[in-house]
Protein backbone atom coordinates (compact mmCIF):
# COMPACT_ATOMS: atom_id res chain seq x y z
CA UNK A 1 0.00 0.00 0.00
CA UNK A 2 2.98 1.95 -0.49
CA UNK A 3 3.27 5.20 -2.54
CA UNK A 4 -0.47 6.92 -2.00
CA UNK A 5 0.32 9.73 0.42
CA UNK A 6 3.91 10.21 0.06
CA UNK A 7 6.49 12.28 0.93
CA UNK A 8 6.01 14.43 -2.20
CA UNK A 9 2.31 15.30 -1.31
CA UNK A 10 3.26 15.59 2.18
CA UNK A 11 5.83 18.13 1.42
CA UNK A 12 3.41 20.21 -1.26
CA UNK A 13 0.84 20.26 1.96
CA UNK A 14 3.63 21.73 3.97
CA UNK A 15 4.39 24.17 1.94
CA UNK A 16 1.07 25.56 1.20
CA UNK A 17 0.43 25.31 5.17
CA UNK A 18 3.24 27.61 5.52
CA UNK A 19 2.54 30.08 2.67
CA UNK A 20 -0.83 30.90 3.92
CA UNK A 21 -0.22 30.67 7.39
CA UNK A 22 2.29 33.55 7.05
CA UNK A 23 0.77 35.64 4.53
CA UNK A 24 -1.23 38.57 5.74
CA UNK A 25 -0.82 37.43 9.68
CA UNK A 26 -0.36 40.35 11.85
CA UNK A 27 2.27 38.92 14.84
CA UNK A 28 0.58 38.76 18.40
CA UNK A 29 -2.88 39.06 17.44
CA UNK A 30 -5.08 36.92 19.37
CA UNK A 31 -6.65 33.86 18.03
CA UNK A 32 -9.08 34.31 14.69
CA UNK A 33 -10.97 32.10 13.16
CA UNK A 34 -8.69 31.45 9.50
CA UNK A 35 -10.16 32.82 6.37
CA UNK A 36 -12.03 30.83 4.61
CA UNK A 37 -10.56 30.43 1.46
CA UNK A 38 -7.02 29.90 3.30
CA UNK A 39 -9.17 26.54 5.45
CA UNK A 40 -10.20 25.11 2.19
CA UNK A 41 -6.88 25.44 0.10
CA UNK A 42 -5.02 23.34 3.37
CA UNK A 43 -7.78 20.91 3.62
CA UNK A 44 -7.69 20.66 -0.35
CA UNK A 45 -3.92 20.22 -0.19
CA UNK A 46 -4.78 17.39 2.92
CA UNK A 47 -7.05 15.18 0.98
CA UNK A 48 -4.39 14.95 -1.92
CA UNK A 49 -2.20 13.55 0.83
CA UNK A 50 -4.88 11.09 1.99
CA UNK A 51 -7.36 10.41 -0.96
CA UNK A 52 -10.47 9.40 -0.13
CA UNK A 53 -10.60 9.59 3.30
CA UNK A 54 -13.26 11.50 5.26
CA UNK A 55 -11.52 14.47 7.54
CA UNK A 56 -13.17 15.67 10.53
CA UNK A 57 -11.54 18.88 12.14
CA UNK A 58 -12.84 20.82 14.67
CA UNK A 59 -11.10 24.10 16.82
CA UNK A 60 -12.11 26.02 19.20
CA UNK A 61 -10.89 28.27 21.88
CA UNK A 62 -10.34 25.99 24.76
CA UNK A 63 -11.56 28.30 27.74
CA UNK A 64 -14.31 29.61 25.30
CA UNK A 65 -15.51 26.99 23.10
CA UNK A 66 -15.71 29.53 20.45
CA UNK A 67 -15.37 27.29 17.41
CA UNK A 68 -12.41 28.70 14.93
CA UNK A 69 -12.69 25.80 12.18
CA UNK A 70 -15.45 23.14 11.53
CA UNK A 71 -14.64 20.97 9.02
CA UNK A 72 -17.69 17.34 9.34
CA UNK A 73 -18.04 18.26 13.24
CA UNK A 74 -20.85 15.85 13.28
CA UNK A 75 -20.27 12.97 11.56
CA UNK A 76 -19.76 9.74 12.98
CA UNK A 77 -16.11 8.49 12.65
CA UNK A 78 -14.03 5.65 14.08
CA UNK A 79 -12.30 7.45 16.81
CA UNK A 80 -9.70 4.45 17.37
CA UNK A 81 -7.81 5.15 21.21
CA UNK A 82 -9.39 8.29 21.16
CA UNK A 83 -11.67 6.32 23.13
CA UNK A 84 -9.51 6.37 26.23
CA UNK A 85 -10.26 10.06 26.06
CA UNK A 86 -13.62 9.06 27.52
CA UNK A 87 -12.63 6.64 29.26
CA UNK A 88 -9.92 7.90 31.31
CA UNK A 89 -12.10 11.24 31.74
CA UNK A 90 -15.01 9.20 33.42
CA UNK A 91 -12.54 7.92 35.48
CA UNK A 92 -11.34 10.80 36.95
CA UNK A 93 -14.44 12.09 37.57
CA UNK A 94 -16.75 9.20 38.59
CA UNK A 95 -14.10 7.30 40.35
CA UNK A 96 -11.75 10.19 41.48
CA UNK A 97 -8.29 10.74 41.15
CA UNK A 98 -7.34 9.18 44.41
CA UNK A 99 -9.35 5.63 43.71
CA UNK A 100 -7.18 2.61 43.96
CA UNK A 101 -7.64 -0.69 43.65
CA UNK A 102 -6.84 -3.65 46.20
CA UNK A 103 -5.64 -6.74 46.06
CA UNK A 104 -5.76 -9.36 48.35
CA UNK A 105 -3.96 -12.37 49.89
CA UNK A 106 -6.22 -14.49 51.89
CA UNK A 107 -6.55 -17.89 53.62
CA UNK A 108 -9.23 -19.75 53.35
CA UNK A 109 -9.43 -23.53 56.04
CA UNK A 110 -10.50 -26.25 53.74
CA UNK A 111 -13.59 -27.61 55.97
CA UNK A 112 -11.88 -30.52 58.22
CA UNK A 113 -8.48 -31.08 56.78
CA UNK A 114 -6.05 -28.66 58.57
CA UNK A 115 -5.24 -27.61 55.33
CA UNK A 116 -5.88 -23.88 53.96
CA UNK A 117 -6.52 -22.76 50.19
CA UNK A 118 -3.99 -19.49 49.29
CA UNK A 119 -6.12 -17.08 47.10
CA UNK A 120 -5.14 -14.17 45.65
CA UNK A 121 -8.10 -11.53 45.35
CA UNK A 122 -7.78 -9.81 42.09
CA UNK A 123 -9.74 -6.52 42.51
CA UNK A 124 -9.02 -4.98 38.62
CA UNK A 125 -5.83 -3.22 39.52
CA UNK A 126 -3.71 -3.10 35.92
CA UNK A 127 -0.50 -2.46 37.57
CA UNK A 128 0.59 -5.72 39.06
CA UNK A 129 3.51 -6.90 37.28
CA UNK A 130 4.20 -3.65 35.85
CA UNK A 131 6.85 -1.21 37.10
CA UNK A 132 4.67 1.31 37.96
CA UNK A 133 3.03 -0.98 40.17
CA UNK A 134 4.70 -4.34 41.74
CA UNK A 135 7.02 -6.59 39.65
CA UNK A 136 5.82 -10.59 39.50
CA UNK A 137 9.12 -11.12 41.64
CA UNK A 138 8.25 -8.98 44.53
CA UNK A 139 4.96 -9.74 44.61
CA UNK A 140 5.81 -13.42 44.89
CA UNK A 141 8.40 -12.36 47.46
CA UNK A 142 5.73 -10.75 49.37
CA UNK A 143 3.37 -13.46 49.41
CA UNK A 144 6.17 -16.07 50.63
CA UNK A 145 7.02 -14.05 53.16
CA UNK A 146 2.73 -13.49 54.28
CA UNK A 147 2.03 -17.37 54.20
CA UNK A 148 5.87 -17.97 56.25
CA UNK A 149 4.43 -15.05 58.60
CA UNK A 150 1.23 -16.50 59.09
CA UNK A 151 3.02 -20.15 60.11
CA UNK A 152 1.24 -22.40 57.05
CA UNK A 153 3.94 -22.99 54.59
CA UNK A 154 3.07 -26.92 55.59
CA UNK A 155 -0.86 -26.79 55.26
CA UNK A 156 -1.31 -25.06 52.02
CA UNK A 157 -3.52 -27.03 49.78
CA UNK A 158 -4.27 -25.31 46.30
CA UNK A 159 -2.92 -22.05 45.22
CA UNK A 160 -6.24 -19.94 43.95
CA UNK A 161 -6.60 -16.70 41.78
CA UNK A 162 -10.00 -15.10 42.34
CA UNK A 163 -11.15 -12.50 39.29
CA UNK A 164 -15.15 -12.58 40.17
CA UNK A 165 -14.99 -8.80 41.10
CA UNK A 166 -15.46 -8.48 37.63
CA UNK A 167 -17.74 -9.69 34.64
CA UNK A 168 -16.59 -13.02 32.84
CA UNK A 169 -16.16 -11.22 29.58
CA UNK A 170 -12.70 -11.52 28.61
CA UNK A 171 -13.18 -9.95 25.17
CA UNK A 172 -15.16 -6.98 24.06
CA UNK A 173 -17.79 -9.16 21.65
CA UNK A 174 -17.11 -6.36 19.22
CA UNK A 175 -13.25 -7.11 18.44
CA UNK A 176 -12.17 -8.86 15.57
CA UNK A 177 -11.01 -12.15 15.74
CA UNK A 178 -7.41 -12.23 14.58
CA UNK A 179 -6.72 -9.21 16.91
CA UNK A 180 -7.25 -11.31 20.24
CA UNK A 181 -3.94 -13.66 18.92
CA UNK A 182 -1.83 -10.15 20.11
CA UNK A 183 -0.51 -8.73 23.12
CA UNK A 184 -2.61 -5.25 22.34
CA UNK A 185 -5.65 -7.30 22.50
CA UNK A 186 -5.07 -9.31 25.80
CA UNK A 187 -7.90 -10.36 27.72
CA UNK A 188 -9.00 -8.33 30.56
CA UNK A 189 -9.26 -10.05 33.96
CA UNK A 190 -10.22 -8.73 37.71
CA UNK A 191 -6.42 -10.64 38.42
CA UNK A 192 -4.35 -9.62 35.90
CA UNK A 193 -1.06 -9.23 36.30
CA UNK A 194 2.13 -8.40 33.80
CA UNK A 195 -0.46 -7.44 30.86
CA UNK A 196 -1.81 -10.81 30.87
CA UNK A 197 1.24 -11.40 29.11
CA UNK A 198 3.82 -14.21 28.64
CA UNK A 199 7.40 -12.39 27.35
CA UNK A 200 9.54 -14.64 25.66
CA UNK A 201 12.96 -14.06 23.56
CA UNK A 202 14.21 -15.74 20.83
CA UNK A 203 17.83 -15.59 19.74
CA UNK A 204 19.17 -16.93 16.36
CA UNK A 205 22.83 -18.90 17.50
CA UNK A 206 25.48 -20.86 16.19
CA UNK A 207 23.64 -24.48 17.92
CA UNK A 208 20.09 -23.04 16.43
CA UNK A 209 17.58 -20.80 18.13
CA UNK A 210 17.77 -20.19 22.01
CA UNK A 211 14.67 -19.00 23.51
CA UNK A 212 14.13 -18.00 27.26
CA UNK A 213 10.82 -16.31 28.71
CA UNK A 214 10.68 -14.13 31.75
CA UNK A 215 8.04 -16.76 33.62
CA UNK A 216 8.75 -20.42 33.26
CA UNK A 217 6.15 -22.27 30.75
CA UNK A 218 6.43 -25.05 28.43
CA UNK A 219 7.42 -23.62 25.38
CA UNK A 220 7.33 -25.81 21.48
CA UNK A 221 9.27 -24.04 19.24
CA UNK A 222 9.91 -24.77 15.78
CA UNK A 223 11.62 -21.59 14.73
CA UNK A 224 14.92 -22.22 12.47
CA UNK A 225 17.44 -19.97 11.95
CA UNK A 226 17.12 -17.92 8.49
CA UNK A 227 17.23 -14.48 6.59
CA UNK A 228 14.01 -12.83 7.37
CA UNK A 229 12.57 -12.96 10.71
CA UNK A 230 8.75 -14.34 10.28
CA UNK A 231 7.55 -15.80 13.45
CA UNK A 232 3.74 -16.95 14.24
CA UNK A 233 2.61 -17.59 17.79
CA UNK A 234 -0.70 -18.46 19.73
CA UNK A 235 -2.00 -17.21 22.83
CA UNK A 236 -1.49 -19.53 25.99
CA UNK A 237 -4.62 -22.00 26.53
CA UNK A 238 -4.29 -23.91 29.60
CA UNK A 239 -3.17 -27.24 29.46
CA UNK A 240 -1.09 -26.17 26.25
CA UNK A 241 2.48 -25.34 25.30
CA UNK A 242 2.88 -21.91 23.63
CA UNK A 243 3.42 -23.39 20.04
CA UNK A 244 6.11 -20.81 18.12
CA UNK A 245 6.93 -21.16 14.20
CA UNK A 246 8.65 -19.71 11.65
CA UNK A 247 12.47 -18.61 10.80
CA UNK A 248 14.44 -15.78 12.86
CA UNK A 249 17.12 -14.09 11.75
CA UNK A 250 21.09 -13.88 13.39
CA UNK A 251 21.18 -10.42 14.81
CA UNK A 252 20.11 -9.13 18.34
CA UNK A 253 17.18 -11.16 18.75
CA UNK A 254 12.73 -10.59 19.39
CA UNK A 255 10.73 -10.44 21.85
CA UNK A 256 7.30 -12.04 21.80
CA UNK A 257 4.46 -10.81 23.75
CA UNK A 258 2.15 -13.88 23.94
CA UNK A 259 -1.08 -13.42 26.08
CA UNK A 260 -2.90 -16.06 28.15
CA UNK A 261 -6.16 -17.04 27.54
CA UNK A 262 -7.25 -17.76 30.95
CA UNK A 263 -5.58 -15.29 33.43
CA UNK A 264 -6.59 -16.06 36.61
CA UNK A 265 -5.69 -19.73 35.48
CA UNK A 266 -2.25 -18.91 34.12
CA UNK A 267 -1.42 -17.10 36.62
CA UNK A 268 -2.52 -19.19 39.39
CA UNK A 269 0.10 -21.70 37.78
CA UNK A 270 3.06 -19.05 37.52
CA UNK A 271 2.42 -18.28 41.21
CA UNK A 272 2.16 -22.10 42.40
CA UNK A 273 5.25 -22.15 40.50
CA UNK A 274 7.31 -19.24 41.90
CA UNK A 275 6.45 -20.51 45.43
CA UNK A 276 7.45 -23.41 44.78
CA UNK A 277 11.01 -22.23 44.04
CA UNK A 278 11.02 -20.17 47.31
CA UNK A 279 10.73 -23.45 49.66
CA UNK A 280 6.94 -23.24 49.67
CA UNK A 281 5.24 -26.93 48.27
CA UNK A 282 1.41 -26.88 47.14
CA UNK A 283 0.09 -29.91 48.03
CA UNK A 284 -3.09 -29.05 46.00
CA UNK A 285 -3.33 -27.72 42.50
CA UNK A 286 -3.33 -24.38 41.14
CA UNK A 287 -6.73 -23.26 40.22
CA UNK A 288 -9.14 -20.43 39.60
CA UNK A 289 -12.00 -19.73 41.65
CA UNK A 290 -13.73 -17.39 44.20
CA UNK A 291 -12.79 -17.07 47.61
CA UNK A 292 -14.74 -18.01 50.38
CA UNK A 293 -14.54 -16.20 53.84
CA UNK A 294 -10.89 -16.59 55.38
CA UNK A 295 -7.52 -14.80 56.93
CA UNK A 296 -6.45 -11.99 55.32
CA UNK A 297 -2.90 -12.07 55.09
CA UNK A 298 -2.09 -8.80 52.44
CA UNK A 299 -3.41 -6.33 50.85
CA UNK A 300 -1.33 -4.11 47.78
CA UNK A 301 -3.12 -0.98 47.16
CA UNK A 302 -2.26 0.58 43.23
CA UNK A 303 -1.12 3.54 42.19
CA UNK A 304 -3.89 6.28 42.45
CA UNK A 305 -6.60 6.64 39.25
CA UNK A 306 -4.84 9.38 38.55
CA UNK A 307 -1.29 7.59 37.88
CA UNK A 308 -3.07 5.00 36.47
CA UNK A 309 -5.03 7.42 33.53
CA UNK A 310 -1.49 8.88 32.93
CA UNK A 311 0.25 5.82 32.20
CA UNK A 312 -2.58 4.42 30.04
CA UNK A 313 -3.11 7.83 27.78
CA UNK A 314 0.48 8.41 27.04
CA UNK A 315 1.25 5.08 26.22
CA UNK A 316 -2.26 4.22 24.87
CA UNK A 317 -2.35 1.09 27.00
CA UNK A 318 -5.58 -0.97 25.53
CA UNK A 319 -5.60 -3.56 28.68
CA UNK A 320 -5.59 -0.48 31.37
CA UNK A 321 -8.35 1.43 29.70
CA UNK A 322 -10.39 -1.94 29.66
CA UNK A 323 -10.29 -2.71 32.81
CA UNK A 324 -10.73 1.14 33.87
CA UNK A 325 -13.64 1.04 32.16
CA UNK A 326 -15.31 -2.45 33.10
CA UNK A 327 -14.30 -0.64 37.09
CA UNK A 328 -16.53 2.24 35.94
CA UNK A 329 -19.44 -0.47 35.17
CA UNK A 330 -18.54 -2.45 38.68
CA UNK A 331 -18.48 1.06 40.59
CA UNK A 332 -20.94 2.91 39.10
CA UNK A 333 -23.97 0.99 37.76
CA UNK A 334 -22.94 -2.47 39.70
CA UNK A 335 -21.86 -4.21 36.39
CA UNK A 336 -18.36 -4.83 35.65
CA UNK A 337 -18.65 -6.16 32.05
CA UNK A 338 -18.08 -4.18 28.97
CA UNK A 339 -22.02 -3.45 29.05
CA UNK A 340 -21.58 -1.93 32.01
CA UNK A 341 -18.37 0.39 31.51
CA UNK A 342 -20.55 1.20 28.50
CA UNK A 343 -23.26 2.30 30.34
CA UNK A 344 -21.57 4.24 33.08
CA UNK A 345 -19.27 6.03 30.04
CA UNK A 346 -22.18 7.06 28.47
CA UNK A 347 -23.61 8.80 31.51
CA UNK A 348 -20.10 10.92 31.73
CA UNK A 349 -20.71 11.76 27.96
CA UNK A 350 -24.61 12.93 29.09
CA UNK A 351 -22.91 14.73 32.03
CA UNK A 352 -20.40 16.21 29.56
CA UNK A 353 -22.63 17.69 27.16
CA UNK A 354 -22.65 15.35 24.72
CA UNK A 355 -25.98 14.66 22.86
CA UNK A 356 -27.74 11.57 22.40
CA UNK A 357 -26.23 10.10 18.84
CA UNK A 358 -23.03 11.68 18.82
CA UNK A 359 -21.41 8.79 20.41
CA UNK A 360 -21.57 4.59 20.31
CA UNK A 361 -18.77 3.12 22.60
CA UNK A 362 -18.67 -0.37 23.28
CA UNK A 363 -15.41 -0.96 25.15
CA UNK A 364 -12.92 0.91 26.99
CA UNK A 365 -9.59 1.03 24.34
CA UNK A 366 -10.99 2.37 21.27
CA UNK A 367 -10.12 -1.66 19.63
CA UNK A 368 -13.50 -1.62 18.83
CA UNK A 369 -14.45 -1.11 14.92
CA UNK A 370 -17.83 -0.25 16.09
CA UNK A 371 -17.06 2.04 18.32
CA UNK A 372 -18.34 5.73 16.86
CA UNK A 373 -18.19 9.47 17.44
CA UNK A 374 -18.43 13.05 16.17
CA UNK A 375 -15.46 15.47 16.67
CA UNK A 376 -18.01 17.42 18.47
CA UNK A 377 -18.73 14.83 21.14
CA UNK A 378 -14.66 14.62 21.76
CA UNK A 379 -14.84 18.48 21.66
CA UNK A 380 -17.28 18.99 24.23
CA UNK A 381 -15.04 16.25 26.57
CA UNK A 382 -12.34 18.21 26.04
CA UNK A 383 -13.95 21.49 27.02
CA UNK A 384 -15.86 19.88 30.02
CA UNK A 385 -12.31 18.89 31.38
CA UNK A 386 -11.13 22.08 30.69
CA UNK A 387 -13.67 23.36 33.10
CA UNK A 388 -13.42 20.29 35.62
CA UNK A 389 -11.13 20.07 39.06
CA UNK A 390 -10.09 17.13 37.71
CA UNK A 391 -8.31 19.39 34.37
CA UNK A 392 -4.95 19.22 35.88
CA UNK A 393 -4.89 14.91 35.90
CA UNK A 394 -6.27 14.81 32.50
CA UNK A 395 -4.19 17.15 30.86
CA UNK A 396 -1.09 15.68 32.41
CA UNK A 397 -2.36 12.46 31.40
CA UNK A 398 -1.94 13.54 27.45
CA UNK A 399 1.51 12.81 25.36
CA UNK A 400 2.91 15.92 24.79
CA UNK A 401 4.66 16.76 21.47
CA UNK A 402 8.08 16.03 20.64
CA UNK A 403 8.08 15.04 24.49
CA UNK A 404 6.84 11.80 25.45
CA UNK A 405 4.37 9.12 24.94
CA UNK A 406 2.91 7.99 21.75
CA UNK A 407 4.00 11.71 20.31
CA UNK A 408 7.62 12.03 21.39
CA UNK A 409 8.84 11.82 18.14
CA UNK A 410 5.81 14.35 16.41
CA UNK A 411 6.19 17.66 15.50
CA UNK A 412 9.96 17.94 16.83
CA UNK A 413 11.60 21.07 15.60
CA UNK A 414 7.98 22.60 14.88
CA UNK A 415 6.14 25.59 17.09
CA UNK A 416 3.94 22.69 17.95
CA UNK A 417 6.85 21.14 19.87
CA UNK A 418 6.21 21.19 23.77
CA UNK A 419 2.73 23.25 23.38
CA UNK A 420 0.41 20.76 21.73
CA UNK A 421 -0.34 17.65 24.52
CA UNK A 422 -3.13 14.86 22.77
CA UNK A 423 -4.06 11.61 22.85
CA UNK A 424 -3.77 9.34 19.32
CA UNK A 425 -5.90 6.83 17.59
CA UNK A 426 -4.67 4.38 15.21
CA UNK A 427 -5.94 1.70 13.13
CA UNK A 428 -5.64 0.07 10.27
CA UNK A 429 -7.45 3.07 7.84
CA UNK A 430 -7.96 5.23 10.98
CA UNK A 431 -5.73 8.13 12.57
CA UNK A 432 -6.97 10.82 15.32
CA UNK A 433 -5.06 13.20 17.03
CA UNK A 434 -7.42 15.29 19.91
CA UNK A 435 -6.06 17.96 22.44
CA UNK A 436 -4.77 20.70 23.18
CA UNK A 437 -2.33 23.42 22.10
CA UNK A 438 -1.07 26.39 23.95
CA UNK A 439 -0.55 29.51 22.45
CA UNK A 440 -1.71 33.24 23.20
CA UNK A 441 -5.18 31.76 23.60
CA UNK A 442 -4.67 27.72 24.43
CA UNK A 443 -6.41 25.89 21.80
CA UNK A 444 -8.80 22.30 21.96
CA UNK A 445 -8.79 20.43 18.65
CA UNK A 446 -10.24 17.07 17.70
CA UNK A 447 -8.56 15.88 13.66
CA UNK A 448 -10.18 11.97 12.76
CA UNK A 449 -9.22 10.89 9.63
CA UNK A 450 -11.09 7.48 8.30
CA UNK A 451 -10.24 5.64 5.50
CA UNK A 452 -7.33 6.55 4.86
CA UNK A 453 -4.81 4.39 2.33
CA UNK A 454 -1.10 4.25 2.06
CA UNK A 455 0.83 4.05 5.15
CA UNK A 456 0.42 5.21 8.70
CA UNK A 457 3.26 7.03 8.73
CA UNK A 458 2.78 9.27 5.51
CA UNK A 459 -1.24 10.03 6.77
CA UNK A 460 0.95 11.34 9.86
CA UNK A 461 3.31 13.52 8.59
CA UNK A 462 0.26 14.92 6.25
CA UNK A 463 -1.74 15.51 9.68
CA UNK A 464 1.38 16.94 11.53
CA UNK A 465 2.04 19.72 8.76
CA UNK A 466 -1.46 20.44 8.51
CA UNK A 467 -1.51 21.18 12.01
CA UNK A 468 1.14 23.33 12.17
CA UNK A 469 -0.09 25.19 9.34
CA UNK A 470 -3.50 25.60 10.69
CA UNK A 471 -2.18 26.46 14.61
CA UNK A 472 -0.12 29.45 12.61
CA UNK A 473 -2.90 30.44 11.07
CA UNK A 474 -5.30 30.78 14.06
CA UNK A 475 -3.12 32.06 16.42
CA UNK A 476 0.63 34.09 14.43
CA UNK A 477 1.88 34.84 17.68
CA UNK A 478 2.74 31.39 18.19
CA UNK A 479 4.91 31.09 15.71
CA UNK A 480 6.69 34.39 17.04
CA UNK A 481 7.02 33.39 20.79
CA UNK A 482 8.72 30.03 20.13
CA UNK A 483 8.04 26.93 22.03
CA UNK A 484 7.04 27.06 25.76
Amino acid sequence: MEGVGSAPATLSLLAIVVSLATSGCRIGSAPTAPPAASTAALLASLQTALPGATVALLIAEADTGRELVSVNPDTLLVPASNTKLFTTAAALEMLGPTYRYATELRAVDVTETGKVDIVLIGGGDPTLGDPSGICIDALLSEIAEAVREAGICERINDLVVDDSWLGADRYCRDWLLGDVDFAYAAPVSAASLNDNLLVIHMQATQDGVAVTSDLPYEIDSGVRVAEGTNITVNRIKPGEPVTIRGTISPGPGVDLYVPADDPPLFWAGRLADGLESRGIHILGLPRAGPAGPGTSLRTWLSPSIAEIVRETNKSSRNLWADLLFQTLGKEIVGDGTFGGGAEAVALFLERSGVRSGETSIVDGSGLARTNLTTARAIMRVLLSMRRSPRRAEFEFSLPVAGIDGTIRRRFAGTLLEGRLAAKTGTLRHVNVLSGYMRGSRDLAFVMIVNGRLGAARDATAAIDGFLVGIALMIDPGMGATGRR
